[in-house]
């Protein structure tokens, strides 16, 4: 039996519905390539696992009992494909017609490249930012969301970091891609290893990319093929701001060699920072359950007759 030319490695928790619109969109748009498709359940509730086997019962399908992380799950997902190339993809995104395609062509007329990632659009069509420079120091100040760059999204260390000085039409070797879709290299995997597991989740993709570079791969943006990026519903996102600022406190602490005063200042600057945004995110939820409240027992209908 022929070897796949690619391997699909898809991670799923608590997300069937968007996981059977990504496993639809990598079956409709195949075309023709032979592939493995193998699912990581990440321990998700309500009987998941065995309605993913019913509806797709073609695929690869590993059960963990409890959720292990992004990149652990990746790294089981990856030990167990034969293909090639391996697509890690997200599952709440949905493939274009020929986005497989032109990832697999690509990679066979780049053979020093150890991974390349899709062009991201949101249910509306208008790019997502998916590939930048290595985090550094400043990346904290000058990141998508930081007060900095909303006040002034055109001052050149935000541009420099987030690579928004150019149009994302045309190929460019970048440092590293996003892992909501990037298709990697077995050779390049063999020679850099898997993701590090020390990362729950986010900045796995960044630390793999930094790795591969060290060892002389290319990692490139490939913005002719597309898919579609289904926006985060807000579940879990208190758990999320604390793993993405556990994560970049380490990629900072590994990647960036500096004295261990200023690795201090930072990991105090970041903890402030995460502090903020949660309790930005407690007021956030506080406020809507107020809100509701005074809604269900009519408290603006009473006040505005009050005030008549």
């Amino acid at each position: 039996m022929a070897l796949p030319e690619a391997s699909v490695v898809i991670v799923s928790y608590n997300d069937q519905e968007c996981l059977f619109s990504c496993l639809r969109s990598v079956y409709d748009n195949s075309n023709g390539h032979n592939l493995e498709i193998i699912v990581v359940d990440n321990g998700s509730a309500n009987h998941a696992a065995k309605e993913i086997k019913e509806r797709f019962p073609g695929i690869k399908l590993i059960e963990n009992s409890k959720n292990l992380g992004f990149s652990k799950a990746t790294n089981q997902g990856i030990k167990a494909s034969g293909g090639e190339y391996i697509l890690v993809l997200n599952s709440d995104t949905v493939l274009s017609a020929d986005a497989l395609t032109i990832l697999i062509s690509f990679m066979d007329s780049h053979q020093k490249a150890a991974a390349a990632g899709a062009r991201v659009l949101d249910p509306q069509g208008v790019a997502q930012p998916t590939c930048r420079r290595f985090p550094t120091y400043l990346s904290g100040l000058f990141n998508r969301t930081s007060f900095l760059t909303r006040t002034f999204p055109n001052n050149r260390f935000s541009k420099r970091y987030l690579l928004s000085g150019w149009d994302h039409e045309n190929i460019r070797r970048v440092d590293w891609v996003c892992g909501a879709c990037i298709i990697l290299r077995r050779e390049a995997l063999t020679d850099v290893g898997g993701l590090d597991e020390d990362y729950f989740m986010y900045c796995e993709e960044a630390d793999w990319c930094y790795r591969a570079k060290k060892k002389g791969w290319k990692v490139y943006y490939v913005p002719r093929a597309k898919l579609i990026h289904h926006p985060e519903n807000g579940k879990y996102a208190r758990r999320k701001i604390i793993h993405h600022h556990r994560s970049m406190l380490k990629f900072y602490r590994k990647c960036l060699k500096e004295p261990l005063i200023i690795h201090a200042l930072i990991s105090a600057a970041v903890f402030i920072k995460l502090a903020g945004l949660l309790l930005l995110y407690v007021l956030g939820t506080a406020f809507k359950v107020i809100s509701k409240t005074l809604k269900l027992f009519r408290i603006p209908r009473i006040i505005k007759a009050w005030h008549k």
